[in-house]
């Protein structure tokens, strides 16, 4: 009976961990995978290479904001301009209309370069002006942490709304016999979302969900609206990623590397058209791609047709065996069958519990070496009218045979067929998989991409890849 359950292939890296091909990675001439999984331990680090501002798109030092970029402090999602009003130059916002209270004086019709040492300037003030901000004591730890306290003595069974709020702050100004005036925030200010920063230690309240944190941190202030200061475009990081197994062993082991021009690969230049990385070592430029394509459930066992496609312009030679895989290891070092919270799929972020089948059920025989051609263009096949047909024998595949083997072969593509028997107790959050081992020949033509330097000393040398087939119990 053919199934339409979900099943997924995981390729597992050097540290133990299933993971998608499109999250893994072949370090240059190693023999490991890599992953980007977050899972202890991990097999891969990153670093920080350079910053570069999402906004102007200049590469910079690694700071925490950019220099010349400035978000509304009431819109926060719209950049400022610099603008010449009154003979003054100010940030506003297009958007709301909001105007900086920060301004440098310019002569009347001043030139472009005026104006631009004006900018600098008043960069430079609302800069010195965020520094000093932050030491003032209106600004305090104290003075915010004694506002979380009046806003927790609301009662909180009460409906939270903006016209509660704006009625308590009120009752309290009264009381104290401040002018209502000097401290009235616009009603605006609160709806907008302010994106600043705010305590990492405090409880966030009830009330700070409703709103940004910034725009409560102004009403428990009392700051107006004029008074605000620009917020900071904070950079994005260029970060590469480096095999740690590859570092431990005295090599580079660079698996990502990004160019330092953020620019640099856009349509929009005139040579480097899509070349985004300095270097790429994603997996799916090299490692034999592997998917299913049919299951067959019979009475006690599974049949599964998998696809194995060669992406590679050069031929591999290569055969399917059973895998000593037995999962991963705890933090007590020791090895357990069940994978808990195992990404699967890439795309949906989908998480699987995975228990991998006792080593009675997942024994078979190794099948026998086959040759996969070079990838070839899936436009150039269409322009030969060969199209991208399947073979007879695998369309009228129904998953009769006792034993897994090599079912057709066209070009860079075979098709193997593994039977699983299955005799484990199945739980209702749980999903069984199956370890098999990907045996990729080395030299004498095979896999000459890889740039993995050949034993001499074996008359065959194989270069082991693990693979967990999974699917939906």
């Amino acid at each position: 009976m053919t199934s339409t359950k979900k099943t997924h292939v995981l390729y597992v890296d050097h540290q133990g961990h299933p993971a998608p091909l499109t999250e893994c990675f072949h370090a240059t001439a190693s023999r490991r995978l890599s992953s980007t999984l977050q899972r202890f331990p991990p097999s891969s680090v990153t670093s920080i290479d350079s910053a570069y501002c999402p906004n102007c798109l200049t590469s910079q030092d690694l700071v925490q904001y950019c220099n010349r970029c400035q978000r509304c402090s009431v819109c926060v999602h719209s950049m400022l301009q610099i603008m010449v009003r009154d003979n003054h130059c100010v940030y506003e916002c297009a958007t709301c209309q909001w105007r900086s209270a920060i301004s440098v004086p310019v002569v009347e019709n001043a030139s472009k370069v005026e104006i631009a040492r004006a900018a600098e300037d008043l960069c430079l003030q609302v800069k010195e002006a965020r520094q000093v901000a932050d030491h003032k004591d209106l600004f305090s730890e104290r003075k915010i942490r004694r506002g979380i306290q009046s806003l927790r003595s609301f009662d909180r069974d009460k409906d939270w709304s903006l016209e509660i709020l704006e009625a308590t702050l009120e009752t309290k100004r009264k009381e104290k016999s401040i002018r209502p005036e000097e401290s009235k925030v616009e009603s605006s200010l609160s709806i907008q979302r302010l994106n600043l920063e705010d305590d990492e230690d405090r409880t966030p309240t009830k009330f700070e969900g409703t709103i940004g944190a910034w725009q409560w941190q102004a009403l428990v202030r009392g700051v107006h609206r004029n008074d605000l200061l620009p917020l900071p475009v904070p950079l994005r990081a260029r970060r590469s990623r480096r095999c740690r197994a590859e570092l431990a062993s005295g090599r580079p082991g660079i698996l990502v590397k990004p160019k330092v021009n953020p620019l640099e690969g856009d349509s929009s230049l005139r040579t480097g058209h899509g070349q985004w990385w300095r270097k790429d070592s994603s997996a799916i430029h090299v490692i034999p791609r592997v998917r299913v394509v049919k299951t067959v459930y019979q009475e006690a066992s599974i049949h599964f047709l998998l696809q194995v496609t060669n992406p590679t312009l050069g031929l591999i030679r290569m055969r399917w065996g059973p895998s000593p895989y037995c999962g991963e290891e705890d933090w007590d070092g020791n090895v357990t069958l069940l994978l808990q919270h195992l990404l699967v799929d890439t795309i949906t972020q989908e998480h699987w519990n995975v228990r991998l089948l006792e080593a009675e059920e997942r024994q078979f025989e190794t099948t026998k070496i086959i040759e996969l051609a070079s990838a070839e263009d899936t436009l150039l096949e269409l322009n030969h009218n060969s199209g991208n047909q399947v073979p007879e024998a695998i369309s009228r595949w129904s998953g009769t045979s006792e034993q897994t083997q090599w079912i057709g072969q066209q070009q860079q593509d075979a098709w193997l067929e593994v039977v699983v028997e299955i005799k484990s107790t199945i739980k209702n959050n749980e999903h069984l998989a199956i370890p098999l081992r990907m045996q990729v020949e080395l030299g004498n033509g095979s896999w000459e991409s890889s740039l993995i330097e050949q034993d001499t000393s074996k008359e065959t040398d194989w270069v082991d890849i693990d693979v967990v087939l999974t699917w939906e119990s």
